[in-house]
C-alpha cells in the first residue's frame, strides 16, 4: 500500500492554541509552495510541522487563492493518506 503526503497551512490562537485555520495544499501546486520555504535538509519532503512566519503565509495561500487572518501561529503540517 502506498501512502500519499497532504499538506496543510494551518493556524493557531497565540494564546488558546487551538487550531482555527486549515487549507489543503494541492499536490500540484507543492513545487511552488516549496520555493517559498526554507529549504530544510533534514526534512526535504515537510513532512514534519514547520512554522512559517505570516508573510510566507500570505504567499502560500495566495497560490491556492485562498487568505489567512493576522495575528495567529502558522505552519504547514503535513500527514499522510493510504493511495
Amino acid at each position: 500500500m502506498s501512502q500519499t503526503l497532504i499538506h496543510q497551512v494551518v493556524g493557531y490562537d497565540p494564546t488558546t492554541e487551538q487550531l482555527v485555520f486549515e487549507v489543503d495544499i494541492p499536490n500540484e501546486s507543492w513545487g511552488a509552495v516549496k520555493s517559498i520555504l526554507r529549504d530544510d535538509e533534514g526534512d526535504p519532503e515537510y513532512v514534519y510541522i514547520h512554522k512559517i512566519d505570516y508573510s510566507q503565509a500570505a504567499d502560500i495561500l495566495g497560490l491556492v487563492h485562498k487568505s489567512g487572518p493576522r495575528g495567529i501561529d502558522y505552519y504547514i503540517e503535513c500527514s499522510a493518506e493510504a493511495a
